[in-house]
């Protein structure tokens, strides 16, 4: 039998799966998020860097790998800071 959507959902969502989520709460909104997840933009980032060559874009005949698409991350990161 086939689960449907909202039961599989629940499924990958609950307790000590991949995707659990939990409420937290932001701002004083309570706010479902992945118990599991990054918490900020730098542990997404410090995790993307430790994949090197490997491929993170394409698009049509181009391609970028980990590596150069952080060099990126990293230029305009200090063109914001440093105007």
């Amino acid at each position: 039998m086939a689960l449907s959507y909202s039961e599989a959902v629940a499924a990958v969502t609950a307790p000590g799966e991949r995707f659990e989520t939990g409420t937290v709460d932001i701002a004083g909104i309570a706010t479902t998020v992945f118990v599991n997840g990054p918490r900020n933009l730098r542990q997404v980032f410090d995790t993307a860097r430790v994949r090197g060559d490997e491929t993170f874009l394409v698009y049509e005949d181009e391609r970028w790998g980990f590596a150069e698409t952080m060099r990126q991350v990293d230029a305009l990161g200090s063109l914001l800071v440093e105007g």
